[in-house]
């Protein structure tokens, strides 16, 4: 009976303290703040070991938060029922919503319901898929937020989804600061165009105003001649910019039909020969035979073609021969490639990056204006014009354009 009463005692401690220990995770698993009661025996250094235990999770979750809410980026966290398990600071910022308001709320009630919005943090939730910085909008009631959002599932050791995860950018100054930016570029380029259209057409300009003001003080008939074949030449000179001007800022709809490359090079040669010259240039062609047809506006590479070829001739030295090499070809990526080679002075590195931009030329009656509609318009076949050159040596520049199959697909 006795060992009856002692074995009763026993379990009865035993059965409390266990229903103690249990009770105290339960508790701990909602708050890890909580801890087991302290207790006697092997039971007792059970609830103090599991007590232990939650202080050292506790730390390393306050270290993980603290490492969370220092982050510049926002951080969201949803459970299996798309409701907010955590927020840090960063996150409540873009929100505008305290970390009470949101903790626990599901997450599509953020956004305005008005709109067709794809959350990100949702799909990957629902279907597994991550997402890695991916720029889009996000309409919140009170406004719309420019953002770059990754997303990922939050999954256990074994494997198990317990949730997802987002870190998200907020682009609001990025954007405005771009906006600064290209605002200041176009006005900058916009000073340098007027700027080059004033000194292009101030020269001619003042030339014709000084003849006409010497004729009408009086002049000879031979004067007259004289002059007046000078003023014609600057008004044609005056003509020209105006025309490539309004090319530049005004480009004529494309024209397209189905182009042989190698024959557009032959054209072009034709009306390079009509081009009076004194400089003794050789031209050699290496053009590959079976090229895909262009889908391209003849008229227009014409130009371009003229213009490079043009260029490529004045730049050889006087008195000296030289020779410049046409060629086609079909590029690595599909393209069909037109390349301009001379052997003439070349462009120095300090020029090479500008160009393109108009009014901007190395020569001292160049308008700057060539090379920057050349751009444009292979920019508008979808193509790419590539430079490359050596001073002193030659400059070399390639025309890639799409093939017909590729411009239709």
């Amino acid at each position: 009976m006795l060992a009856g009463v002692l074995v009763y005692l026993v379990l009865s401690r035993l059965t409390r303290d266990v229903e103690t220990i249990k009770q105290g995770l339960q508790r701990m698993t909602l708050d890890l703040n909580q801890s087991i009661e302290p207790m006697q025996g092997e039971t007792g250094e059970i609830g103090t070991a599991i007590n232990h235990m939650a202080s050292a999770l506790r730390e390393a979750r306050s270290m993980h938060h603290n490492i969370l809410d220092s982050l510049a980026d926002a951080v969201i966290t949803l459970d299996l029922n798309s409701k907010i398990t955590f927020i840090n600071p960063p996150a409540c910022a873009l929100l505008g919503r305290r970390v009470g308001d949101l903790i626990g709320t599901p997450y599509a009630e953020l956004f305005r319901s008005d709109q067709a919005f794809c959350s990100l943090l949702l799909d990957t939730l629902n279907t597994g898929q991550a997402h890695l910085g991916v720029e889009l909008d996000y309409p919140l009631h009170e406004r719309t937020v420019p953002v770059i959002a990754s997303t990922s599932c939050l999954r256990t050791l074994r494997g198990q989804t317990i949730g997802a995860v987002a870190v998200i950018k907020d682009l609001t100054e990025k954007r405005a600061l771009q906006t600064q930016i290209e605002r200041a570029g176009r006005l900058a380029a916009l000073g340098e165009l007027a700027s080059g259209i004033a000194h292009e057409l101030r020269t001619p300009l003042t030339s014709i105003r000084g003849f006409v003001q010497y004729l009408k003080e009086g002049g000879s008939q031979a004067e007259w001649e004289e002059y007046g074949t000078i003023m014609i030449r600057e008004i044609d000179r005056l003509n020209r910019i105006i025309n490539q001007m309004l090319q530049f800022a005004r480009p004529h709809p494309l024209n397209t039909s189905l182009l042989n490359a190698n024959e557009l090079v032959e054209e072009t040669l034709l009306l390079i020969n009509t081009i009076p010259s004194d400089k003794h240039v050789t031209l050699c062609f290496d053009l590959a035979p079976h090229l895909p047809p262009l889908q391209a506006d003849g008229g227009q590479i014409k130009q371009v073609l003229l213009n490079l070829v043009v260029n490529a001739i004045q730049s050889m030295k006087e008195g000296q021969a030289g020779i410049i090499t046409i060629k086609t070809f079909l590029s690595p990526s599909q393209m069909i490639g037109i390349e301009i080679a001379d052997q003439g002075c070349g462009i120095a590195e300090a020029h090479l990056e500008r160009i393109f931009d108009p009014f901007y030329s190395t020569k001292a009656e160049g308008t700057g204006l060539g090379l920057a509609v050349a751009k444009r318009i292979i920019e508008e076949h979808s193509g790419q014009l590539d430079v490359s050159s050596h001073l002193g040596k030659g400059t070399s520049i390639t025309l890639l354009l799409p093939c017909a199959a590729a411009s239709r697909e």
